[in-house]
């Protein structure tokens, strides 16, 4: 299925909900956004998500998406190098098991080794904060300011 619009992404849901062992997906513009809001929704249901990619890097950012990753790709390779390429992605996937732990203790730990930045209304479109502890690099951070059909701005999100 084509996933263009929000309506496409509900429709894969539903489809979903009726019992498909797997639907097969394709984002042409939006990819990540869309991808995890249905590992999302997908994931407490019996139905696997296969997401059409066209390229390796695509495949492995698939895999990761919101840490659970969609079930599996649909790829056509280029050459033998790219199958290769995918069958090593695939050997280093690993899943990891969430147990319930029993917390043992709490200790609170000094002011100076954490920091919170009041995203909420102190970025504006355009703006946003270089994030590092070297000289050597930093990350520019720019808050989710823009609103598309797949999800609502959120600017206190960085």
């Amino acid at each position: 299925m084509e996933l263009k619009t929000k309506d496409d992404e509900l429709k894969v849901v539903d489809l979903a909900k009726k019992g498909l062992n797997f639907i097969i997906v394709q984002a042409k513009d939006w990819k990540i956004i869309p991808f995890e809001n249905l590992i999302a929704r997908l994931h407490s249901i019996d139905t696997e998500l296969i997401a059409q990619v066209d390229t390796i890097k695509e495949a492995e950012v698939m895999f990761k998406t919101l840490e659970i990753g969609v079930d599996g790709v649909v790829f056509t390779p280029k050459n033998s190098d790219e199958i290769l390429s995918l069958k090593r992605l695939i050997q280093t996937s690993t899943q990891i098991e969430i147990t319930k732990a029993k917390i043992l203790n709490i200790k609170e730990i000094p002011d100076g080794s954490r920091v919170c930045v009041d995203t909420t209304t102190l970025l504006h479109s355009g703006e946003g904060m270089l994030v590092g502890s070297t000289a050597k690099g930093f990350v520019l951070v720019h808050a989710e300011l823009f609103e598309t059909q797949f999800v609502a701005s959120r600017p206190f999100r960085v």
